[in-house]
C-alpha cells in the first residue's frame, strides 16, 4: 500500500510540475504572441504615418499640374499657375475639409530677435479661438486635411493627425497677396537658407511641417505649449501608446526633391538645362523670377538647376 501511495504521489507530483510548465510556456507564447501583434501594430501606425507624408509631398511636387486648371476644369494663365513646393492648410475644425478661413492660413514670419515668440508657422500657436481644435481655451493646433475635393485629393483621415506648418509654404496665404494669388514669393532654398524653418524636432533644427501622431493620451504637452520645438521618441518603435510619434518633412528633404522635380521639367521643354527658349518671351512664370507686378507666381527656380 505504501509503494502505491509513493506512486501516487509521484504521478501527483509529476502532473503538478508539467501543469506548471505549461503555465510558464503558455504565458511566455502569449507574451510573446501580444509583443509580436503591438509590435506589428506599431509598424502598421507608422507606415500610414509615412503615407501621410508621402501624399503630402506628392501634392507639393505635382502643384503645377494639379493647379494647370481651375476647378470648373478651365486651363489658368501661367501667371496664376504655383510653383512646386506649397503644402495645404491645416484643417482647424477636423471636418477634413478645407472650408471659408481655413482655405488661407497665414501666421507672420518675423525677425525672432524683436519677436522671440513668433514661431511662423500655422496655425498660430499663440491663436486659441476658431476651430474644434481652436477653442478658446488651449493652444491652437491643426490637423492633416483629410482631402481637397475640388481636386480629388486625398491627405489622411480626419482629425486623426496634428499638423504644423512654416508658412512660408502655405499655398494660400492671407499676409502674402500677389495680386490676390495669396502665395508667398518666391520659394526656393537659396532665398529660404537666409532664413530656414524655425520649427525643430528632437533639437534639430530646419523643419518645413511636421504630422504629429498624438497616441492614445492626445498631445503632449511639450508639444501643445505653442513653442516651435517638438519632441518625439527616437525609436519610433517602442511600445509606449502615449508618446507622440512625430514625422516631418526638413528644408534639405523639400530641396532634394522639388529640385529634382524642376531640373527634369526643365530637361524636357529644353535641349540643355541652361537654355529657356519656350519661355524667354513668358515672364509670367513659377519658373521665372518673381515680380510683385509682372510675375507674382514667379519662384526663381532656374536658378536651382545651375547650382
Amino acid at each position: 500500500m505504501r509503494c502505491l501511495k509513493q506512486k501516487g504521489y509521484g504521478l501527483l507530483l509529476i502532473v503538478a510540475v508539467l501543469v506548471i510548465v505549461a503555465g510558464l510556456v503558455s504565458t511566455n507564447y502569449f507574451k510573446s504572441a501580444i509583443s509580436y501583434y503591438s509590435s506589428k501594430q506599431l509598424k502598421h501606425e507608422l507606415y500610414q504615418l509615412k503615407q501621410v507624408k508621402e501624399r503630402l509631398l506628392r501634392f507639393a511636387v505635382l502643384q503645377p499640374e494639379i493647379y494647370l486648371t481651375n476647378s470648373a476644369s478651365q486651363l489658368l494663365d501661367s501667371s496664376e499657375i504655383p510653383a512646386p513646393g506649397y503644402f495645404p492648410c491645416p484643417d482647424l475644425d477636423g471636418d477634413g475639409i478645407l472650408l471659408g478661413g481655413e482655405t488661407s492660413c497665414g501666421n507672420v514670419y518675423l525677425p525672432l530677435v524683436s519677436n522671440s515668440h513668433q514661431t511662423g508657422f500655422v496655425p498660430d500657436p499663440l491663436n486659441n479661438s476658431g476651430g474644434e481644435s481652436c477653442n478658446g481655451s488651449s493652444v491652437c493646433m491643426g490637423y492633416v486635411p483629410q482631402k481637397i475635393v475640388s481636386r480629388q485629393f486625398y491627405f489622411a483621415p480626419a482629425q486623426r493627425y496634428f499638423y504644423v506648418l512654416d508658412e512660408r509654404f502655405s499655398f494660400q496665404n492671407g499676409y502674402y497677396v500677389n495680386n490676390g494669388l495669396k502665395r508667398f514669393a518666391p520659394l526656393n532654398k537659396s532665398i529660404l537658407l537666409q532664413d530656414r524653418p524655425r520649427l525643430t524636432l528632437n533639437g534639430v533644427v530646419g523643419y518645413v511641417l511636421l504630422i504629429i501622431d498624438a497616441g492614445s493620451d492626445g498631445l503632449d504637452v511639450r508639444n501643445s505649449d505653442g513653442d516651435f520645438n517638438f519632441v518625439s521618441p527616437k525609436y519610433m518603435l517602442n511600445g509606449n501608446k502615449e508618446v507622440d510619434r512625430i514625422i516631418g518633412i526638413t528644408l534639405d528633404e523639400w530641396n532634394t526633391l522639388m529640385s529634382a522635380r524642376v531640373c527634369s521639367s526643365l530637361m524636357r521643354r529644353n535641349e540643355t538645362v541652361n537654355n529657356y527658349p519656350e519661355l524667354a518671351n513668358d515672364q509670367k512664370h513659377w519658373l521665372n523670377d518673381y515680380h510683385a507686378l509682372y510675375n507674382p507666381s514667379g519662384s526663381g527656380w532656374r536658378n536651382s538647376c545651375r547650382m
